[in-house]
């Protein structure tokens, strides 16, 4: 009799484990998010006002704007080794992704023309540095500097690498010359991952 009780306990307990579970009742370690890796950027020219970026295009340069987009990111799948061993797979299959988690850390910009440009002044040749020329606007960040958007990178709400996240460039001041050439970013990151991504021509004349 004994022996038999513990045969239906066991038997009882893997329909437990096999059943079907939803996420919103907890999936344990397995839940966790999944790190990736951006595969790929893409550039747009638009407009950039009242905290939202639009495709339509102004010369203004108080709102004309480049957007840099994270296209695709590669998951790392790894699995948990810490995940329940009782735990079956159908547990596991019934858990929604989390959101994928970066896991590299944006180090360095660095953006160049292969044109010269005159700024207020000040004459860059092609191939000079340009951040001081521009700003970034992102989220909370109505503008900031590139420096400063980068000490700040790891501020809750700046973190910056998840699948169609982006970065929105304008220039900081009014040039006193008009503009009309493609500007080429260099993206670091804390892996040694680099991305040149190439604009469109962007073109700014009041």
């Amino acid at each position: 009799m004994f022996s038999m009780k513990r045969a239906v306990s066991f038997f009882g307990l893997l329909i437990v484990l096999n059943f079907p579970i939803s996420c919103d009742v907890g999936c344990g370690d397995f839940k966790k998010e999944k790190p990736s890796i951006i595969v790929n950027f893409s550039s747009e020219i638009g407009s950039y006002y009242d905290n939202y970026f639009r495709k339509e295009e102004s010369t203004d340069f108080m709102v004309a704007a480049i957007r840099l987009n994270i296209d695709s990111v590669e998951y790392i799948n790894v699995l948990a080794s810490i995940i329940n061993p009782f735990m079956s797979t159908a547990v596991a299959f019934h858990c929604e992704p989390a959101p994928p988690n970066p896991t590299q850390a944006l180090s360095e910009i660095s953006i160049t023309s292969d044109q010269n440009i005159s700024h207020n002044g000040t004459e860059f040749k092609s191939g000079d540095n340009l951040n001081e020329l521009f700003i970034i606007s992102r989220y909370r960040y109505i503008e900031i500097s590139i420096e400063n958007f980068l000490k700040d990178k790891n501020d809750i709400g700046s973190s910056f690498g998840h699948l169609n996240d982006y970065l929105i460039f304008r220039f900081a001041t009014k040039p006193n010359l008009p503009i009309s050439q493609k500007f080429t970013f260099r993206l670091t990151f804390s892996d040694g991952a680099v991305f040149e991504v190439e604009s469109p021509i962007f073109i700014v004349d009041n």
